[in-house]
């Protein structure tokens, strides 16, 4: 501590980095535990150090350096490290943690400002504000004397009370106060984020007092509060997801809401139905009447009697003379609110949000030469809201007529639940014909004419596209960073019919079909069983490799050589990046929060420090490859299964195909993968867990012994 705090923020701190980045893992992987087993909890009872006045001192010193930077703040690496383990420096004793509490209490105060006033900028009061925050991003649950002296100074209290006095009425959200206190909302949502993560009476707070309420209602993708709405959305998940670590009657209680709040959407979505049919002269009366006079059935005619049993289906049918209108399930206009099973002829699409990338060459990829971004492409993401095309011509026209003309995607915005957008991306059904499908790509490539002018093959551009999609599920990246809403299962969603697009593209070109496929091959002979560290390995060419492999990989090619083949090469990349920055910072980041091991017993290597940094580099390249086994073994695998006769097309033409015939069951399958990766991806402990779960563990260990041999293996020629 004495070292940290006589280190100038002007002078090199990477040793002071690097010591405090350990500890901040070791503080990671301390409420994975928790997380993972509240038995531990039980177990372990943190007591108080016997040297208070030690611990004291440290926190003292920590707040000097704290308070040093107030004047000028700027984001430090060393500090923030600091920060985040500075409840653990108190060794859970009293004083100390009275002393931390209280440096922070006089900046944690809140007070509304006026109807449409701004709120007062303070720098000095965000920078303390920011660093308590951080503070309690990682506290665990069993600091619970530090927990105690925290709810002795009533910090959560007085957040709750400041929501309240914005929004007193807990059924009703006051919209034009809410805006108005954005920032002050912003980190209150933020401390209740950091503190209720085991902390039950403070879980139990936000139910009594109505609190839990405001910060559901909040985590509507409608509601628009810069960034209130995504850490409302983050308490919802919380509360939702660590189930042993919050309040049961909590969590009944959140589920009790999202019902209702399911239940009132089908209402109102029942009631706008009903009176559509009364404007076309249907009778939705009749059920209610013969609930109303049971009795008179029996005495009534047969014919009066049949007319009673009510069937809005089969009056439609005696109407037009037409089979009975089935329930959509899936892909239902948001506008119409039907889909290919009533509009089967109009081709449905999902509005969609791209902007300018810079991309590589192809032909730089065929040859295998390193790749250089060099060429004009986009990265697209969506929120899958659809919409046919013929609804969103009528709707855009109407927006430009009105008296508050809008251009084309300023009223998409609106019917997007308000997430930004600019362009539309067709979706095709059974019965959407090869011209419909091209005039909905027309629509698309509209888009991309006007956000960039590229100058490469466009099918390439798109591979390079969906290439990026992924790549931002391998390193759990944000999907709504610019468009404020869209997340990983409305992507997830668009992958297959991004697949489907891109077979329609290639079967119009054979020979770049048989390039692609060629260049697979040639690198999956390279790199089966490959041992040595490759130089040129990288994850964009990787990522390019995964999605390739995705369109042109069928089951069984994927299981009994490619998929062993990327992996040796995941490695390489890992050893590549952590060789390159030599000791230093990695240039390449990553937004999972998990730590990974190599096993429970793993032996460990003798470089635990170059371990801990390749194990962490390698984590976004072995999230790729599992998303594609699963994408594989779920997607292809009953592709193949569909296909009554064999023939002599390649693996895309008939993903195309099955997507096109069978999307509900395409759609399912990508709900069951979006739950694994937000339930088991993610929380990924250790390395030989992923390489059972991708069925390749027993092939490592008949080649190299053992999961600590192999990457010692690579370690060795860092």
């Amino acid at each position: 501590m004495h070292l940290f705090v006589q280190t100038e923020s002007s002078e090199p701190d990477s040793l002071m980095e690097n010591i405090l980045l350990i500890l901040e893992n070791v503080l990671r992987e301390t409420i994975r535990n928790e997380e993972g087993d509240m038995e531990i909890e039980k177990e372990i009872q943190v007591e108080t150090s016997g040297d208070q006045k030690n611990n004291a001192k440290n926190i003292e010193m920590c707040l000097k350096r704290i308070s040093h930077d107030a004047a000028t703040p700027a984001h430090s690496k060393l500090l923030s490290s600091l920060t985040k383990i500075l409840p653990f420096l108190t060794g859970n004793d009293p004083e100390s943690s009275k002393i931390l509490i209280s440096f922070f209490s006089p900046y944690l105060k809140f007070s509304t400002v006026a109807q449409d006033a701004k709120e007062v900028k303070d720098i000095t009061r965000d920078y303390y504000i920011n660093k308590f925050i951080e503070m309690t991003e990682m506290l665990p649950a069993y600091l619970n004397v530090f927990r105690e002296v925290l709810a002795k100074e009533q910090l959560i209290d007085k957040v709750v009370d400041f929501i309240k006095l914005v929004n007193p009425d807990t059924n009703v959200l006051n919209i034009h106060a809410l805006e108005d206190n954005q920032k002050n909302l912003s980190y209150s949502m933020r401390i209740i984020l950091g503190l209720i993560n085991g902390d039950q009476s403070i879980q139990a707070l936000l139910k009594t007092s109505g609190v839990l309420d405001i910060i559901f209602k909040l985590s509507d993708p409608k509601i628009k509060l810069k960034e209130v709405g995504k850490y409302c959305e983050e308490i919802i998940e919380c509360l939702l997801s660590s189930k042993s670590l919050v309040d049961p009657e909590v969590q009944n209680y959140i589920k009790g809401l999202k019902q209702s709040e399911l239940n009132e959407k089908k209402k109102k979505a029942l009631q706008a139905r009903e009176e559509a049919l009364k404007r076309m002269g249907f009778n939705v009366n009749k059920q209610k009447e013969s609930a109303a006079a049971p009795n008179q059935m029996e005495v009534e005619s047969k014919e009066t009697s049949s007319n009673l049993q009510y069937d809005l289906k089969q009056e439609i049918k005696n109407k037009f003379t037409m089979e009975g209108i089935e329930e959509e399930k899936v892909l239902t206009c948001i506008s119409c609110q039907e889909g290919y099973k009533n509009k089967p002829e109009q081709i449905l699409g999902i509005y969609t949000y791209t902007k300018k990338l810079r991309v590589p060459d192809n032909e730089m990829w065929i040859r295998g030469e390193p790749l250089v971004p060099t060429s004009n492409g986009f990265t697209t993401v969506t929120h899958f809201n659809c919409i046919h095309l013929h609804c969103h011509n009528a709707a855009a026209k109407a927006d430009k007529q009105g008296k508050k003309s809008k251009q084309e995607w300023e009223g998409a915005i609106i019917r997007n639940s308000h997430t930004g957008c600019n362009g539309w991306f067709p979706l095709r059904g059974p019965k959407i014909n090869d011209r419909e499908y091209e005039v909905g790509l027309m629509k698309f490539h509209q888009t991309l004419n006007s956000v960039t002018s590229y100058d490469q093959d466009l099918t390439w551009l798109h591979i390079c596209d969906l290439s990026n999609l992924l790549t931002r599920f391998a390193k759990y990246e944000t999907f709504s960073k610019e468009t404020k809403g869209g997340a990983a299962e409305h992507n997830l969603m668009f992958v297959p019919f991004y697949i489907q697009m891109l077979g329609h593209l290639l079967k119009q070109n054979n020979d770049r079909v048989t390039l692609y496929t060629q260049r697979i091959e040639e690198f999956t002979t390279n790199f089966n069983k490959n041992q040595n560290l490759n130089p040129n390995c990288t994850f964009d060419e990787y990522m390019l490799l995964l999605t390739i492999s995705l369109l042109l990989t069928d089951q069984n090619q994927w299981n009994t050589r490619t998929k062993l083949s990327l992996f040796y090469y995941s490695l390489n990349v890992a050893a590549n990046l952590v060789k390159a920055s030599k000791g230093q910072e990695i240039s390449f980041s990553h937004q999972i929060k998990t730590r990974i091991y190599l096993s429970p017993q793993s032996e460990g290597v003798s470089d635990e420090e170059n371990q801990s940094r390749f194990l962490d580099v390698l984590l976004p390249l072995i999230m790729g490859l599992r998303l594609n086994n699963e994408l594989i073994g779920r997607i292809h695998s009953k592709c193949i299964a569909k296909e009554s006769i064999e023939t002599e097309e390649n693996i895309l033409s008939k993903l195309e195909r099955y997507i096109t015939n069978n999307y509900e069951e395409v759609l399912v399958s990508c709900e069951e993968i979006n739950k694994l990766y937000k339930d088991d991806f993610l929380q990924l402990k250790y390395f030989e867990n992923f390489a059972k779960e991708i069925n390749i563990y027993d092939k490592l260990v008949e080649d190299h012994g053992s999961i600590d041999q192999l990457i010692k293996t690579f370690l060795d020629k860092l």
